[in-house]
């Protein structure tokens, strides 16, 4: 027979372990879904600029590579930044204030990195006029600003919200 204290015990460790299996179900969840919105919105990358700079198959074939690169190397230096802000909201959500030299020091980080991103796109432009005409490098160029202000402008997103 199980003896009160026996039971208490396996009550307790249920009531505890739910909420973390709830919590790891749901981060869980919540991940699986930030993948599929990033693969949603990779496809429709791919739709858009495919369609807007009027790639071929052979020129798809080229051009995608090339472009995903730039982008998880763009990602990648980005990493840092993000960092660093996300540092200062975490002071300011703690309730504390952040000094004037802590200001000035993302800020130098935030502008060394747009330098390393342009230093690196000219790079990565130079790839892509080997591989597009002087006009669907145009179109690209194009398409990327067009892509970037409809895929985040707030009427766009569904909700009138940021994200």
């Amino acid at each position: 027979m199980i003896k009160m204290k026996d039971r208490l015990l396996i009550a307790l460790t249920i009531f505890l372990f739910i909420p973390s299996f709830t919590l790891w179900s749901q981060e869980r969840r919540t991940n699986e879904q930030r993948r599929q919105h990033l693969e949603e919105f990779r496809a429709k990358r791919v739709d858009f600029f495919t369609k807007e700079i009027g790639l071929t198959e052979a020129e798809s074939k080229e051009f995608w590579p090339v472009f995903n690169e730039l982008e998880e190397k763009k990602f990648e230096l980005n990493r840092n930044m993000r960092r660093e802000i996300r540092k200062i909201r975490d002071i300011q959500n703690a309730g504390n204030s952040v000094s004037a030299a802590e200001y000035d020091r993302v800020t130098n980080i935030i502008i060394e990195t747009r330098e390393k991103e342009l230093e690196l796109e000219r790079e990565y432009l130079k790839k892509i006029q080997k591989i597009l005409s002087p006009e669907k490098v145009f179109k690209y160029l194009r398409a990327e600003h067009r892509f970037a202000r409809e895929a985040f402008s707030p009427a766009r997103n569904g909700n009138g919200a940021r994200r």
